[in-house]
């Protein structure tokens, strides 16, 4: 039996497997589903290699799973975990690096389409489930008070578990005063 799971243990579909046997022969390869997927017929002693070909949509690929099939009348139960892409989005201020609360910010796909919007705090914003390889923008639709604008940060989305940092910084808005005589 092969289990496809999330981080939280549910099954999880989507994902293309293949099971691959010492040679490098592709000894069998399917679309998961929400239930478990059985494989009969493996040969005793020899060593297999659960292969994940493509992550669902929103997760990144898991590690190889190496197994050997034992001697047993019961089923033998492999599983393959696949984490969530995780991404924290961080406002700070250029000259502290400190997290800066009060400015609103989105994130866009590269069709324009929204993805999320928030106001920032004085904790870095968290989003899951982004896709691989896909390019976003970080937009910041209002900067918190006594701070101009950000440029626009674009960033891809690796294959990766690890937490996937993007940084925007905002300056201070400057203001230029002078006292001059009269005359």
């Amino acid at each position: 039996d092969v289990d496809k799971v999330d981080e939280k243990d549910k099954n999880l579909p989507g994902a293309t497997l293949q099971l691959i046997d010492e040679n490098g022969n592709v000894v069998d390869e399917w679309v998961t589903t929400d239930t478990t997927h059985q494989i009969q017929k493996l040969v005793v002693g020899k060593e297999y290699t659960l292969h994940e070909k493509k992550a669902p949509a929103g997760y990144a690929t898991a590690d190889d799973v190496k197994f050997t099939v034992t001697d047993t009348s019961k089923p033998q139960h492999v599983e393959m975990i696949d984490e969530i892409i995780k991404v924290e989005i961080s406002k700070q201020d250029i000259t502290t690096g400190n997290e800066l609360p009060g400015a609103t910010l989105q994130v866009v796909d590269s069709t324009g389409k929204l993805i999320d919007e928030w106001v920032t705090s004085d904790t870095p914003h968290r989003i899951e489930g982004l896709l691989v390889g896909e390019t976003y923008t970080l937009i910041e639709k209002l900067p918190s008070a006594g701070f101009v604008t950000a440029e626009e940060v674009e960033f891809t989305i690796e294959d990766t578990p690890e937490i996937q940092k993007v940084v925007m910084q905002d300056e201070y808005s400057e203001v230029e005063i002078s006292k001059q005589d009269i005359t």
